[in-house]
């Protein structure tokens, strides 16, 4: 969940802006778990991470 901390650190310091680049990432669980189950999956660990679920518990969650 660093990504969501980081993010979080970029918008108390100031404007928060995206460019328009690509990024190459692997589709390695989208293609195990299927797209629909993974993008559930990443929604309900964000939540839990935003609702106070300790990172060790959530980690429990990745296959990997």
């Amino acid at each position: 969940m660093e990504e969501l901390e980081i993010q979080k650190e970029l918008r108390r310091k100031g404007r928060f802006i995206k460019l328009p680049l690509a990024v190459t990432t692997s589709a390695r669980r989208f293609i195990q778990n299927g797209i629909i189950r993974q993008q559930l999956l990443n929604n309900a660990l964000v939540m839990a991470y935003e609702t106070g679920v300790s990172p060790g518990r959530i980690k429990e969650f990745y296959s990997d």
